[in-house]
């Protein structure tokens, strides 16, 4: 385990929610209409039909394995080697999503509240909050995130039910898109909307009822991912939406009850805010207590400076917003399906086999 504490099964459940919706809160869309067009949304469908399949193999696997997370399974599976490879990945990984997701939050807020301000002060303000909540620790991210959890819920299905009547069914059509083969042969591994189910692997053995958990988690995420891209792309028309790379914030403009509840943007720029701030203080959390557990380190609080300082560093090298954009394609696109569901995937696979050897042995 690479903490002790114990995480209940809605905390799991809550996190994965939050940090679930930052992507589709930002360039996904675009990328999704840039490859897919007007399928967007029914292909997120088949995205989530693919994704849920594998995670269900990959949790079945990683259930013969209790008391372990991915490190200690990699372990048994290749030894020290196979372990150290699984904890530099996932470093990799969490390091690489956090500096694209300070990038394109820096540039939205400046684009949205502050366009006048440099980039380097809004980061560093950023930074320094995520300095104090990595502090907090991984129990107190986790807890903050069961409480803007329910708030998130809550407006997601506030704002389907008022945006209900603006949804253009013939922007789905025709309803494969650029065609039959660029939406179920290039588009069947295209499951890295799913990124957070990384947080179930490296803190299996700390969350009660890890299958029910893993289950629930996956409908909680669908259900965010789905509601946020019928709204986006039936009311956007393709290919406008290839164009707006924060396309949620531009339809909860359009949110309102009536004369006295308008402009409630300014709640989704909040519930926004928290959820990057969880986002990214869970990143770096993750990153310091999965050094601590490869090298053994005593005194690990002392990394949390240097790691932000890096996420800092790293983001500000990153000022084009089109740069961005292309990170965040190549990281949903290429990278998080080999890194969190086919290595994964494989590791378990083979320490499967070797378990049932020894066995017969």
């Amino acid at each position: 385990m690479i903490f002790n504490e114990v995480i209940g099964s809605w905390e799991c459940i809550a996190t994965l929610g939050c940090i679930s919706i930052i992507p589709v809160m930002l360039a996904t869309p675009a990328v999704s209409a840039n490859d897919f067009g007007t399928a967007s949304f029914l292909h997120s469908i088949y995205a989530a039909i693919t994704a849920g399949l594998f995670l269900f193999i990959i949790f079945n696997l990683y259930s013969k394995f209790k008391n372990k997370d991915i490190l200690d399974v990699s372990e048994f599976a290749g030894g020290k080697l196979t372990k150290y490879l699984t904890g530099f990945l996932a470093i990799f990984y969490l390091m690489l999503s956090s500096v694209v997701t300070l990038s394109e939050f820096n540039e939205n807020i400046r684009n949205i509240l502050f366009p006048h301000a440099p980039a380097a002060y809004i980061s560093s303000l950023f930074v320094l909050a995520i300095f104090v909540g990595t502090f907090v620790g991984l129990k107190g991210i986790i807890r903050t995130s069961s409480l803007i959890a329910p708030v998130i819920i809550t407006g997601f299905i506030a704002m389907f039910i008022s945006l209900l009547g603006k949804i253009d069914l013939t922007n789905f059509t025709p309803i494969l898109g650029n065609g039959a083969k660029t939406f179920f042969i290039d588009g069947a591994f295209r499951i890295g909307r799913y990124e957070s189910f990384l947080l179930i692997l490296l803190l299996g053995p700390n969350i009660k009822n890890l299958g029910k958990t893993a289950t629930k988690s996956f409908f909680m995420v669908t259900f965010i991912i789905l509601i946020s891209l019928f709204l986006i792309f039936g009311i956007i028309p393709y290919p406008s939406v290839t164009e707006n790379y924060f396309a949620l914030f531009e339809v909860s403009r359009l949110v309102s009850y009536g004369r006295f509840i308008q402009r409630v943007e300014s709640i989704f720029i909040l519930v926004w805010l928290v959820a990057t701030f969880i986002y990214l203080s869970l990143g770096v959390t993750l990153i310091v207590h999965i050094m601590k557990k490869l090298f053994n380190i005593t005194y690990y609080r002392r990394l949390i400076p240097s790691v932000t300082i890096l996420l800092l560093s790293a983001s500000l090298l990153l000022s084009s917003y089109v740069d961005i954009v292309n990170y965040r394609r190549i990281l949903s696109v290429y990278i998080a399906p080999i890194l969190i569901f086919l290595y994964p995937f494989i590791v378990l696979l083979i320490a499967t086999i070797k378990q049932k050897k020894k066995i017969k042995d």
